[in-house]
């Protein structure tokens, strides 16, 4: 039935425009998925809930998106399977781990493993598929660099607060959602000749 739905709503579309159109979706989901991060902590007490179970609801989420854009969009590279293999492999280390170290310090861990797995894959995809010379590669450079900082800044200086952590981690998911949306607007935009034509640099 989903799948229905999905094909009758892409299928009067072209692949720009699908990319689009699927990429803005899944954007729009892991920004809501933040947003409800955020406000969890005022409507849920800390006793209640475990908080590397965002961690793992985070990573799943995130696996399921980049393995939803692989099937609905003709992508020509494996990235997206890569960065689904690898916040799967994240969130099964992470149940593991929480056996073994304290919440806080696998949250840390989760965060900082994320971050890193995800700039490795998308900087080797784009630098192995583009030439530097070409914009795009410079796009996804400083996306991916403004993403590494703010992962790597939020991994270390979070405090050992449950409430906290939630919180920067629905940020964090809000950052992605954003930059994510940048990302797919800039590489449809370079796509579409009747956007670049009308783009006047004074």
């Amino acid at each position: 039935m989903i799948g229905k739905i999905i094909n009758a709503l892409i299928e009067k579309r072209n692949e720009n425009q699908k990319h689009f159109f699927v990429g803005l979706s899944i954007s729009s989901a892991l920004f809501i998925l933040g947003l409800i991060y955020i406000i969890s902590p005022t409507i849920i007490t800390t006793k209640v809930y475990r908080v590397n179970n965002f961690v793992i609801v985070m990573l799943s989420l995130y696996a399921l998106a980049n393995l939803i854009k692989f099937v609905v969009i003709n992508y020509k590279t494996y990235e997206k399977v890569y960065l689904c293999l690898g916040s799967c492999a994240i969130a099964i280390l992470n149940v593991i781990l929480s056996a073994f170290i304290d919440a806080s310090t696998v949250f840390t861990m989760s965060i900082m493993l994320f971050t890193l797995v995800v700039t490795g894959v998308k900087l080797f995809a784009v630098d192995y598929y583009y030439q530097r010379k070409d914009a795009y590669w410079y796009v996804v450079t400083m996306l991916l660099v403004i993403f590494l900082i703010v992962g790597l800044v939020i991994s270390i200086a979070l405090i050992n607060h449950p409430d906290i952590q939630v919180i920067s981690l629905g940020f964090f998911i809000i950052i992605i959602s954003i930059l994510d949306v940048v990302d797919t607007s800039i590489k449809c935009m370079l796509r579409a000749p009747r956007f670049v034509k009308n783009i006047k640099l004074k």
